[in-house]
């Protein structure tokens, strides 16, 4: 019995000493951490990934940056109605190409879709309340409604006098229609004198009206506090003769704003005996209506060229695309004429086509409050709008070239309840190089990722890490579910913030020599991400 006694004490000693000389192992080695939060720089593709600032991304999609700067996956949409699912409007060939939020003055709430039912522009409705996903759309089509109709004649709207106005352009032009919360669609006026027109916009207790192709540089208005009396003097021509039309109408700044091609323009006064026009800026203007949007009192386009830009609505417009003008260069720019530009959550939001797309099928969000840049895939958006929840919050309603209506954001990460596709994600950093560490190689020895789950199912995030531009790197899983050990695990684990949910994911590397890179990514359905943060642990060598 003492002898085994002895064995066990020797034995308890040998291994108190080698886990000691196993603990001074890992405080002696040469390693320099790196850390890095608030990753928040954006997508950076102007510059060589070695370039760009350490906060920024080489390449990124479907993720969004909160209010302290983490990165986290974006919530997908679902389908109006989504119980059952159906299409706002059936036929061969469907697609929205136009969506209005209407509120009447005793707060009744509507979105009205137009579609592309089979080569005829059809208008469908859906009473906007808590029910709101649930029921059919209802048709207050109207036989007034144009033929010869395509997914790219985008209509326009505006709500002026309790009433939603609607311009539709189509091979042949057309006056102006009025929705007022029952019936079908009609014709906004019976005087002769209103004008044909694809651009609405209401402005001073005017209802202004531009795209007729018979006078493209013609801007028209109503009389004062009656939007269905026009007089046919009633008008100004912007720059004739100049090759280019009025392609957009907004108000911002107290003023009526007119864009053409090439040139900005600025309305001002009260009414027909003090208006006065002037030139605001030449060389730049845009071809798409849809494509403006004033956002924390900027005005926000897509330009001609395809290029996003805001303006002051004085003497200065500012290019916000320059960082990724990559991206911009390959995009289907023939179809900037349908570009779409919505302020969503004090954000810009462009809806563009890719290169050789010849529909909709990426949305460029530019993030305001660091003026940075993310992609979203999965959003083919060729009309939108934004409504009110029930509880006044806002969303974001937009439609696809399949007939379908969805809202965003959901509660879940999927998108749409037609078919429950997942949202792939990714979040990929610059190349980081340490050249101030060493004069020769550099081994990454071990990352560590600061994340949580978004949601209760068992969500996986993984890292590619990759050195010296390989194409492909050691990918490593890092398990976010809720379950887990507190700060007592080994020292390759995952650890738990007790109480919190933030997991730090810790996973060898083992790569040299010059240059690293990490990948992010989840493309798992109903599986969210928040990345707080990561450090790379280098260890350098005198290695040449």
């Amino acid at each position: 019995m003492a002898w085994k006694k002895v064995h066990l004490t020797v034995v308890g000693l040998c291994l108190i000493n080698l886990f000691c000389s196993l603990k001074i192992g890992y405080a002696d080695v040469n390693w320099i951490k790196y850390s890095y939060f608030q990753n928040w720089g954006g997508l950076n593709d102007q510059l060589s990934a070695i370039e760009i600032q350490d906060n920024e991304a080489s390449d990124i999609q479907n993720v969004i940056f909160d209010t302290g700067g983490a990165i986290k996956k974006r919530f997908g949409f679902l389908t109006i109605p989504n119980n059952p699912v159906e299409k706002v409007s059936t036929g061969s060939v469907v697609a929205l190409t136009g969506l209005g939020f209407y509120q009447k003055n005793n707060s009744n709430k509507y979105v009205v879709a137009i579609t592309n039912n089979d080569g005829k522009a059809t208008a469908m409705k859906k009473t906007w309340n808590a029910g709101a996903a649930l029921g059919s759309w209802d048709n207050i089509d109207a036989a007034i409604l144009p033929l010869s109709y395509t997914n790219n004649n985008l209509p326009d709207f505006a709500v002026a006098e309790d009433n939603l106005v609607i311009t539709i352009p189509a091979t042949a032009q057309n006056k102006p229609f009025k929705y007022t919360g029952s019936g079908k669609v009609s014709f906004l006026t019976t005087d002769t004198d209103c004008p044909e027109a694809t651009i609405v916009e209401y402005h001073k207790n005017h209802l202004f009206l531009a795209g007729d192709d018979d006078f493209p540089s013609r801007i028209y208005f109503s009389a004062l506090d009656d939007i269905t009396n026009y007089t046919a003097t009633d008008f100004f021509d912007v720059q004739t003769a100049d090759g280019t039309k009025t392609r957009g109408l907004v108000s911002a700044y107290d003023s009526l704003y007119v864009f053409k091609d090439k040139s900005m323009w600025r309305l001002s006064g009260q009414e027909r005996d003090t208006f006065i026009l002037q030139k605001m800026v030449d060389g730049i203007g845009t071809l798409s209506q849809q494509s403006i949007a004033v956002v924390n009192n900027i005005i926000y386009f897509t330009t001609a060229q395809g290029d996003k830009a805001v303006y002051d609505g004085a003497y200065t417009v500012k290019y916000i695309s320059s960082k990724i003008s990559n991206t911009i260069s390959d995009l289907n720019l023939t179809r900037s004429l349908y570009a779409l530009g919505i302020n969503f959550d004090d954000n810009f939001y462009s809806s563009i086509s890719d290169g050789g797309s010849a529909t909709n099928n990426l949305v460029l969000l530019f993030d305001t409050i660091y003026n940075a840049w993310t992609q979203f895939v999965g959003i083919n958006a060729n009309a939108w709008c934004i409504a009110q929840d029930s509880n006044e919050q806002d969303v974001l309603i937009f439609g696809d070239y399949s007939g379908y209506a969805y809202s965003y954001p959901s509660a879940n990460y999927f998108d749409g309840n037609v078919i429950t596709d997942p949202i792939i994600a990714f979040y990929q950093t610059k190349w980081f190089r340490y050249s101030d560490i060493a004069l020769g190689d550099k081994y990454w020895r071990l990352l560590k990722t600061y994340a949580l789950s978004e949601t209760t199912t068992n969500t996986l995030l993984y890292a590619e890490c990759k050195s010296d531009y390989e194409e492909s790197g050691k990918i490593v899983s890092i398990n976010l579910s809720e379950s887990g050990a507190l700060w007592d695990v080994a020292f390759w684990d995952v650890d738990i913030w007790a109480g919190q949910g933030l997991k730090i994911g810790r996973n060898e590397v083992e790569k040299g020599k010059d240059m690293f890179q990490i990948r992010y990514s989840n493309d798992k359905v109903d599986e969210g991400f928040t990345i707080f943060g990561f450090e790379n642990f280098i260890e350098p060598t005198n290695r040449i």
